[in-house]
């Protein structure tokens, strides 16, 4: 399928080519007037213990506005580390950790629909295998619903064409107590991506440390109203650049199986020529995770 997600707002000068530019415009948007606290931070109004007694909450700030953000595809819990080695939908059935901080076959795992409904699956494998620094990926027992969403990595060649600003971009990072933290993302070299604090309000109140329990935590840029994933929390200041990693990312994925009639459901973002004025996310049955450049001139 296909769906086509108009950008928040008018365009103006968001008409562009500068995915910096866009970046910061869905965060500043939604953080303009909001005054940051447990409240507006936390994703949770009732944190759940393992696998039920959890509730969204509607202040947070990723929930207001007319495009609430969308983080069905990460893991809050699982039964072998509790609330820590988050894991992150990348495919119905395809979860990314961190590969120094790995979760084990056999764990069960949790996502939670924006209905408050709780989705548990089983770990069917995990190899031990490191992609790139620091990503491993692992397969469920089976695939996840509809109503849980999943993530899509941006193709290299995209992000050199179009992010080429990266300093100061503003960035999402979960941590351990599922607060969605603002954090700056500094710059991407050796294949890591860099990611500090901002030093002025507002989005500075919307960072905290990075602290021994939030490795493998989702590192999300927001383009369209959408999340797509760009790393996962390796250290307190980087994360592996995903991006960097596509090809073994799927053939990690093919390996495993677990997809749809023959590969894994995997996710495209088709960028229009204008851009931003909308983006179209589609669905495919065959190995490759990229963005595909449409009407380029």
């Amino acid at each position: 399928y296909a769906d086509t997600i108009p950008i928040i707002g008018g365009c103006g000068s968001l008409n562009s080519t500068d995915l910096s530019t866009q970046m910061a415009y869905e965060i500043d948007s939604r953080i303009s007037g909001i005054t940051a606290s447990d409240t507006t931070k936390m994703l949770w109004s009732t944190r759940g213990n393992g696998t039920e007694g959890w509730m969204r909450s509607g202040t947070v700030w990723t929930a207001l506005g007319t495009t609430p953000i969308d983080f069905t595809g990460a893991s809050p819990w699982n039964n072998y580390s509790d609330y820590t080695l988050a894991g992150t939908l990348i495919s119905p059935r395809h979860v990314v950790f961190t590969q120094h901080a790995p979760i084990i076959n056999g764990s069960t795992i949790i996502f939670v629909d924006n209905e408050n409904n709780i989705i548990s699956r089983t770990i069917a494998n995990i190899p031990q295998i490191q992609i790139g620094g620091d990503i491993q990926i692992a397969v469920l027992n089976e695939d996840v619903p509809s109503s849980i969403a999943y993530y899509p990595i941006i193709d290299l060649f995209t992000f050199q064409n179009y992010w080429k600003n990266v300093p100061n971009t503003p960035i999402i990072i979960l941590d351990k107590e599922d607060k969605v933290l603002i954090k700056n993302a500094s710059g991407i070299m050796m294949n890591l991506l860099y990611y500090l604090g901002f030093e002025i309000s507002p989005r500075s109140d919307f960072n905290e440390n990075i602290i021994t329990g939030d490795s493998s935590n989702p590192v999300f840029g927001v383009i369209g109203g959408r999340l797509v994933l760009l790393s996962s929390v390796s250290t307190e200041i980087y994360g592996t650049f995903s991006s960097s990693f596509i090809n073994d990312i799927n053939s990690a994925m093919t390996t495993l199986g677990g997809g749809g009639i023959k590969f894994p459901h995997l996710t495209f973002l088709v960028l229009s020529h204008n851009l931003f004025r909308n983006l179209v996310w589609s669905q495919r049955l065959f190995p490759l995770l990229k963005i595909a450049q449409m009407g380029r001139k």
